[in-house]
């Protein structure tokens, strides 16, 4: 069970003999191999820290989070463009104000979505 959640593959003998020998030349050689990889570890995790500190990345789950929440403003805009269309463009005839009231919908969805991430988006 340890091996699969280390990666090994579960679908042919091979592929778990090769995965294995990959994994024993992976293994430091000398305890100053594994100290100079431990230090060099150490020195990344700690550049990621400085990087995250100055905003240069960001957290994994932030970017999930507001992921999420844009995605249900769009389902949620969706779903009500779909219900609501229908019924404001019965009526028209002419291709204009069907466009206006489809690209009144679109911006709507558009500030929605900018709101939530907290930019700005250009007037038209």
């Amino acid at each position: 069970m340890k091996w699969k959640k280390a990666g090994c593959p579960v679908t042919s003998y091979e592929e778990v003999e090769a995965w294995r020998s990959k994994k024993v030349q992976d293994v430091p050689q000398t305890v100053t191999d594994a100290k100079l990889r431990k230090t060099l570890l150490e020195c990344e995790k700690l550049q990621i820290a400085i990087d995250v500190g100055k905003n240069d990345l960001i957290d994994r789950e932030e970017v999930y989070q507001e992921s999420i929440g844009v995605a249900s403003i769009f389902s949620a805009e969706g779903k009500a463009m779909l219900n609501d269309l229908p019924a404001q463009l019965a009526g028209l005839a002419d291709e204009n104000a069907i466009r206006s009231v489809l690209v009144a919908r679109w911006n709507k969805l558009l500030r929605s979505i900018a709101e939530r991430i907290g930019v700005e988006i250009a007037k038209e």
